[in-house]
């Protein structure tokens, strides 16, 4: 058996339903703005309506339901088939979470991106707090 197998099959796993949830929460996003593009009286309520925070998951609660999916590829695919410390597999941000943490880390840091990505691609001028629409909390974990 090829000893690099876990490893591998840990990071494949975890990037694939990382991706996963980052689509989910766009495609979230433009089904709201298709369904109340023309009803919000301005900008800040049409963000409001789309972004909350935290974001609409509408549609059959897909964004949970994946972000679930991390839950347990982490567990299963990485620290059950002993990969670790995940700091040492996934370096960055949240290398310094311990393994148990890291899958709700990275879930921070995809809303944070998602966030970002979606204020500078529509343009958004009215105030969506990115570190409020990440974790809920004021906390600077959204630079």
């Amino acid at each position: 058996m090829n000893v690099n197998a876990p490893l591998k099959k840990c990071q494949a796993l975890v990037t694939k339903v990382v991706a996963l949830i980052h689509t989910t929460r766009w495609k979230a996003f433009a089904v709201c703005g298709k369904h109340n593009i023309a009803t919000p009286a301005t900008e800040a309520d049409y963000v409001t309506a789309c972004l909350g925070p935290p974001q609409p998951d509408t549609s059959s609660a897909k964004i949970a339901t994946n972000e679930l999916k991390l839950d347990k590829a982490v567990q299963k695919a990485c620290i059950l088939s002993g990969v670790g410390p995940l700091s040492t597999v996934f370096p960055g941000v949240c290398a310094s979470e311990a393994d148990a943490d890291y899958s709700a880390c990275i879930k921070r840091r995809v809303a944070c991106r998602f966030c970002l990505g979606v204020a500078a691609a529509d343009d958004i001028m009215s105030p969506l707090d990115c570190d409020l629409f990440d974790d809920g909390t004021a906390n600077a974990s959204c630079p």
